[in-house]
C-alpha cells in the first residue's frame, strides 16, 4: 500500500517537471490535473452491529480530473480505504423468546481498495480559498479476516417438540478465516482548498458506502494542474 502511494507522489512530480518545461498549446490537457491525497482512514460497520469499535488506519488517493468550468469537475480516482482492526463483542437472541441466544466475541480485520468515479461542484475555483462537495459512484473490494468465538445456548423443545423436558444445549464454536467480496456503491464528500504558491492544498472527507458499512477518508491532498 505504502509502496503504491509513494508511486503515485512520483509520477505526479514527474508529470509535473515536464509539464513546466512543455510548449504545447492550451487543448484537452490544459484542464486536466491529478491530485494526490493521504490521510485517517477510519471504519464504522452497519447498524446491527452497534458494539463494534471503530478503528483507524493510513489511507490515500490518487485522483485524475477534468474541469470542465470554474465550479465543476470530473473526476476519475482510486481510493485505498485502509486496514482496520474492529473488536468485536456483542449479544444476540432470547432462549424464553425465540429458544436461542448467543454472544460472539474476537476481532474482525478489514483491507480495502474502490475504483470511483465523481463529480465535483464547488465555489470559484480562482478564488484563493473555495469549498464544495461531491458525489459518486464507486467499485469497491473488501478482504476480510475474522476472529471469532461464538458461545451459543438453543433450547431443542423450542424448535421440535413443545413439551420436551430436554434442556438447553450450550456450546462454543469457533470461526477463523479471510473472505473476499465485491461490488458497487455511491460515495460523497466534502472538501475545501487554498490555492497556495506551490499548488492547491486541500483537506478533504469523503464517506464510502461498502454493503451496509461506512469506511471513511479524512486525507491532506495535493492538486497540480496541467
Amino acid at each position: 500500500m505504502y509502496k503504491v502511494f509513494i508511486a503515485a507522489i512520483a509520477a505526479t512530480a514527474s508529470i509535473s517537471a515536464n509539464a513546466q518545461v512543455s510548449d504545447q498549446s492550451p487543448g484537452f490537457l490544459d484542464k486536466t490535473y491529478l491530485r494526490s491525497s493521504i490521510g485517517v482512514a477510519s471504519l464504522e460497520l452497519d447498524e446491527k452491529a452497534e458494539d463494534f469499535t471503530k478503528d483507524r488506519s493510513f489511507g490515500f488517493s490518487v485522483v485524475g480530473g477534468y474541469q470542465y468550468n470554474r465550479y465543476i469537475a470530473f473526476e476519475l480516482g482510486l481510493y485505498d480505504i485502509g486496514e482496520s482492526d474492529s473488536r468485536v463483542d456483542y449479544e444476540y437472541g432470547d432462549l424464553e423468546l425465540i429458544g436461542q441466544e448467543g454472544r460472539v466475541q474476537g476481532t474482525m480485520s478489514f483491507a480495502g481498495r474502490a475504483l470511483g468515479a465523481s463529480v465535483r461542484v464547488h465555489t470559484d475555483m480562482q478564488q484563493p480559498f473555495y469549498v464544495g462537495f461531491s458525489a459518486g459512484y464507486q467499485y469497491w473490494r473488501i478482504a476480510t479476516y475474522s476472529n471469532l468465538i461464538q458461545e451459543y445456548t438453543y433450547d431443542p423443545g423450542f424448535f421440535y417438540e413443545e413439551d420436551s423436558e430436554e434442556p438447553p444445549v450450550s456450546g462454543i464454536y469457533r470461526y477463523e478465516g479471510t473472505r473476499s467480496e465485491n461490488g458497487q456503491d455511491p460515495f460523497y464528500g466534502v472538501f475545501a482548498v487554498w490555492n497556495a504558491p506551490i499548488g492547491e492544498l486541500g483537506l478533504e472527507y469523503t464517506q464510502f458506502a461498502v454493503d451496509g458499512d461506512r469506511p471513511a477518508l479524512l486525507t491532506g491532498s495535493y492538486t497540480f494542474r496541467f
